[in-house]
């Protein structure tokens, strides 16, 4: 029976890592992060100290708590803590991202393996994909977000503005395969799929037909995913 080897050797390869990096002098975490495979601007520049033990969990402790303006206004806490493997940091406590004016706690942040050029960021179920370029250099950390409040919400009202027509669209273009469908009919409910049957009017004589909806409504929720979505 052939073993699969890949397991092994990722912890042996995470062991000598956290290994030369302890038996490192005056190692920063913004030289720490590249030997895992992450850019080095994921923390703000106002770290003052830092511990990491050997099974990967670590404790970052800044100046004070701050702001970034990456793609989107980022929130750092005065004490960040995780757990880094080799291209991840998980079990992340003290960063938030805001989005529609509503900050949200990110719980991972990962890259690919091989490196490419993405990072993901894990709010709760969504899996966002940012360019990774704008974490490669390490950012000034502001006190506050009032100096980045021109941006952020010039950058929020196009968001409301153009996913707001797209929501529109799609809710006007359901209602209309409702009228359309629904005109003097029954329907009918199924698990699994949605169906619609209607009748023809009297008029144009008793005949029935069966329209299946389940696409329509796949293509709803996909829309709708997309517009709470980052």
């Amino acid at each position: 029976m052939a073993l699969n080897l890949k397991p092994q050797l990722g912890l042996l390869l995470f062991s000598m890592l956290i290994l030369a990096v302890s038996s490192e002098d005056n190692i920063t975490v913004y030289e720490i992060l590249p030997k895992f495979g992450l850019p080095s601007g994921l923390l703000p520049d106002s770290v003052k100290s830092y511990s990491l033990s050997s099974d990967g969990s670590f404790v970052v402790e800044l100046e004070k708590p701050c702001y970034v303006q990456f793609e989107y206004l980022v929130y750092y806490e005065k004490e960040i803590t995780g757990v880094l493997d080799i291209g991840s940091i998980s079990d992340l406590k003290g960063i938030q991202v805001q989005r529609f004016f509503l900050w949200f706690d990110v719980d991972q942040i990962k890259v690919d393996l091989p490196p490419s050029d993405n990072i993901y960021f894990q709010v709760g179920f969504i899996n966002k994909k940012l360019d990774v370029d704008q974490f490669e250099t390490v950012h000034s950390c502001r006190d506050n977000a009032l100096g980045l409040c021109g941006e952020s919400w010039k950058r929020g009202l196009q968001v409301w503005f153009f996913d707001g027509l797209y929501m529109c669209a799609w809710i006007f273009g359901v209602f209309l395969c409702w009228i359309y469908y629904g005109i003097g009919a029954i329907g009918e409910l199924t698990l699994g799929s949605v169906s619609f049957s209607y009748l023809e009017d009297s008029r144009s004589g008793s005949v029935s037909s069966t329209v299946t909806g389940s696409l329509i409504l796949n293509e709803f929720f996909i829309g709708f995913g997309s517009w709470i979505a980052f």
